[in-house]
């Protein structure tokens, strides 16, 4: 009797939880499908909206997320590398040019395209807020050392998620930073070491990254408590070619930006 019941016992290989980086919130199913490539059987969707693979082995595979408000994602999952008793995935997603913006979100909506004037798709796209008055928190520890991965902040203007990206700065540099995970005592952990070392006071300012669609058009989403109007630098990247442009952005609002050029 116990060998039927253990044959009919299955493992949770995989949860997979989805937040829109805009607005914190859980993403509903009817926004977005989840499939684990090779994987005959559907994910379980669950009640609070995640989605659980069965079985899926312990091997590197790649998870699909495809979705008409969001863009599109492709990762690598490594199964046998994810915590047994909690196999987790948090994957925030970031809005598509048909997403349905409710007033008070802010943004900047861009359109990259060629010399020729034809729309590039796949663009790399990052900003940020450029005025310290729009700092979303500033660094709390004495000093953040070059090589850390987990730094800690104070001052929060509105909540934080994981995959949420910030430009930490000081008066002697600055570097994009991507939050892998944000940790119950509020510590935050980075998806890739700090470049260099930032004392206390270093400021965390809202910033994105994202990348055009197939119509090379991009809404670059920001969060926190903002100045009525802010100024924003944004770089596209495509190649070796990069071209930066700094625009003004009003909170509240999602902002056209002047279409950015690139010369590929």
């Amino acid at each position: 009797m116990s060998g039927a019941r253990d044959r009919l016992t299955s493992r949770v290989s995989l949860v997979v939880e989805l937040a829109d980086i805009w607005t914190r919130k859980k993403i509903g199913f009817s926004d977005a499908a989840v499939s684990l490539r090779g994987e005959a059987k559907p994910p379980i969707r669950k009640a609070d909206g995640s989605y659980v693979f069965l079985d899926a082995g312990d091997s590197v595979r790649m998870l699909d997320i495809r979705s008409a408000v969001y863009l599109p994602e492709e990762l690598e999952v490594d199964l046998g590398a994810l915590d047994k008793l909690a196999p987790v995935v948090t994957i925030p997603l970031m809005p598509s040019r048909l997403y349905p913006v409710v007033r008070g979100l802010t943004a900047i909506s861009v359109q990259v395209a060629g010399a020729d004037g034809s729309a590039l798709p796949n663009v790399q796209l990052r900003a940020h807020a450029d005025e310290d008055a729009a700092a979303r928190a500033r660094l709390s520890q004495e000093t953040a050392s070059a090589g850390d991965r987990a730094i800690k902040a104070g001052s929060w203007q509105g909540m934080t998620i994981a995959g949420e990206t910030f430009l930490l700065r000081d008066k002697d540099g600055e570097e994009y930073v991507r939050l892998k995970s944000v940790e119950p005592d509020g510590q935050l952990q980075l998806e890739q070491p700090l470049a260099r070392s930032y004392r206390r006071g270093a400021t965390l300012l809202p910033a994105a990254i994202t990348r055009t669609d197939r119509e090379g058009n991009a809404i670059i989403p920001f969060r926190g408590t903002l100045p009525p109007a802010f100024r924003i630098v944004a770089e596209a990247s495509l190649g070796s070619d990069r071209k930066s442009a700094s625009f003004t952005a009003k909170a509240g609002e999602v902002t056209a930006m002047p279409c950015m050029l690139m010369s590929e």
